[in-house]
């Protein structure tokens, strides 16, 4: 069966490892940032297991496994520009990941991606504060 903290662990270590987003605060398995000033911020989640059988019998290799992982990413500015700011931190996050579907070889394969969108202006009126959620699904075997 699959050990989901190595795949989270793998997520974070590749992110955290990436020269184009350095100056992002990455985080696994946190309580969600609220702090507008840690922006550009980053969470990584586990979201879902499902064991599917591929074949009958008992041994090795019995099982696909359908893999859900959320990649929170938050943006903030003083002016109305986060919206810009999230989307080009959006694509910076997906590119890295896209450089190895395997997850850094946790995962037989990324199956794709999707971005869910959400805004709250801050309590204080002129912090614009947004986030997304890419959900990353990959499946494995065991």
């Amino acid at each position: 069966m699959i050990n989901f903290s190595t795949i989270t662990k793998s997520v974070e270590k590749m992110l955290a490892q990436a020269p184009a987003i350095t100056q992002y605060t990455i985080e696994r398995s946190v309580v969600e940032n609220m702090d507008p000033g840690r922006c550009p911020w980053v969470g990584i989640y586990r979201k879902r297991l499902e064991y599917i059988p591929r074949r009958m019998g008992v041994g090795t290799n019995n099982w696909s496994t359908n893999i859900k992982i959320d990649v929170v990413i938050q943006a903030s500015s003083q002016v109305d520009t986060a919206e810009e700011l999230l989307e080009e931190q959006i694509a910076a996050v997906l590119t890295i990941l896209d450089t190895d579907r395997t997850l850094g070889g946790t995962v037989n394969m990324v199956l794709g991606y999707a971005i869910e969108y959400f805004i709250r202006e801050d309590a204080t009126d002129d912090v614009f504060f947004q986030r997304a959620v890419i959900t990353i699904t990959a499946e494995s075997r065991s």
